[in-house]
């Protein structure tokens, strides 16, 4: 009987299978890394705007040979040291350089907002894969429904024929043209099954099921068992209006373009002066006692060595750079074009989105208007199947007439059965396409 079926209960429905599809997708759950990614690129930025605060140390050895005092002492007694080993902590922050942090913060901001705007679109696209590994799958049951249907009306038409060839009211040849019909029939039923076992397949890798699941029933929707009338399509206009506001990809874009304007602004700030304020104390652990003047002969000052082997400096620090060979301008022209070509593909997109909705909308509407045409042809087929059987067993029939209401009886429920599935999977897409949330 295949691996799907129909329940109208607990079976699994469409929204449980787009909710799957979203959770198991593996570029979803790239973007969602891509955020993070992002948002800690940004929070590096913030952090660059603080003073920074860090620890210097070193031993140094000075060469006897080079210098002739090293490790001996002055007349007055004071040490000249052949080592010295000193350690600082180190308070430094950017003044000028302030306005350019400022810029690559809100720059980066803007991109870790686009990279969740990339991964709303990707559980979007995820969703609607989803959607249509469901959407086949339901098809595919359907025409297996369809198919066996068609296996048991073409048994019963060879039960009845041989009755009337019994009674001698129809010929051999016309029950080996209904046996032909069966075989024709029996070898639709077995790609029917081959297709539903296909489409099960790729209905379980969306979902991120085990490959040995066993048979998936899907819930019957009311539109399977009571035809109810489609609600009324959604006003272009507006569906176009809402997508240039909602939609996801078209958020990216801007948030882009904004991300190269700071990038930009930034950069210009590389013409002007590098100014910091620093503040720094610093301790030289190889300090000896100082003095002035010859004790034996006039006595003068004398310092201890804890008191003046710390020292705490305060200042700016000043750093420009008049001539790059046109670097800083090079790379001016580069951003500036970043800027324009994130310009223009925000253009295209829009554009883009516009055919889109227009597209998914006629989609749509040809979907619904497929899916009542579907209706009546199933009403009509089913009628004329029953009154030319009724017609065939009375003798007022031919059994190709039989055979042919038959068929066009089988045509029109596959017919139905994937418009039944093509309205569901364009309702989906074009709300996709209207950046609405992708379900019912």
């Amino acid at each position: 009987g295949g691996r799907l079926g129909f329940d109208p209960g607990a079976g699994l429905t469409l929204e449980q299978a787009m909710d799957a599809a979203e959770t198991h997708s593996f570029s979803a759950r790239i973007a969602e890394r891509a955020v993070d990614e992002a948002e800690a690129r940004a929070s590096q930025s913030f952090g660059a705007l603080g003073p920074r605060l860090g620890v210097e140390g070193n031993d140094v050895y000075i060469d006897r040979k080079v210098n002739k005092l090293a490790g001996k002492a002055l007349p007055n007694g004071t040490p000249v040291p052949g080592r010295v080993e000193t350690a600082a902590a180190v308070l430094t922050q950017p003044i000028i350089g302030l306005g350019a942090l400022i810029y690559k913060l809100n720059a980066d901001s803007q991109l870790a907002q686009a990279s969740h705007h990339d991964a709303d679109l990707s559980k979007a696209d995820a969703r609607l894969a989803g959607a249509d590994a469901y959407v086949r799958a339901t098809k595919a049951a359907r025409l297996l429904e369809v198919a066996k249907a068609s296996a048991g009306a073409t048994e019963k038409q060879l039960s009845d024929a041989k009755a009337l060839e019994k009674q001698g009211r129809i010929s051999p040849v016309d029950v080996l043209r209904i046996e032909l019909s069966r075989s024709d029939v029996n070898t639709q039923l077995i790609q029917a099954r081959a297709a539903v076992d296909v489409a099960a397949l790729g209905l379980i890798e969306s979902m991120g099921l085990p490959a040995e699941t066993p048979k998936i029933m899907l819930k019957a929707r009311p539109a399977d068992l009571k035809p109810a009338p489609l609600p009324p399509l959604p006003d272009l206009k507006a569906l176009t209006n809402d997508a240039a506001l909602a939609r996801s990809d078209l958020k990216a874009a801007q948030s882009r373009v904004e991300a190269a304007q700071g990038y930009q602004a930034a950069n210009r700030f590389d013409y002007l002066p590098a100014l910091n304020g620093f503040a720094k104390y610093e301790r030289d652990f190889t300090a000896h006692d100082v003095d002035y003047g010859l004790q034996s002969i006039a006595p003068g000052l004398h310092y201890d060595a804890k008191d003046i082997r710390d020292s705490l400096t305060v200042g700016v620090q000043l750093k420009w750079t008049l001539w790059d060979w046109n670097q800083r301008l090079r790379k001016d022209d580069e951003l500036a074009a970043t800027v324009a070509k994130s310009q223009l593909a925000q253009e295209a997109l829009g554009s883009r989105v516009h055919v889109e909705v227009a597209a998914a909308h006629a989609e749509l509407r040809s979907a619904a208007e497929a899916l009542e045409a579907s209706r009546v042809s199933v009403r009509f087929a089913e009628e004329v199947y029953r009154a030319t059987d009724l017609k065939f067993q009375n003798g007022l029939a031919t059994t190709t007439d039989l055979i042919t209401a038959e068929r066009d009886q089988t045509r029109a429920r596959g017919q139905l059965a994937i418009a039944l599935g093509d309205v569901d999977y364009a309702w989906l897409k074009l709300k996709k396409a209207a950046g609405q949330k992708v379900g019912f």
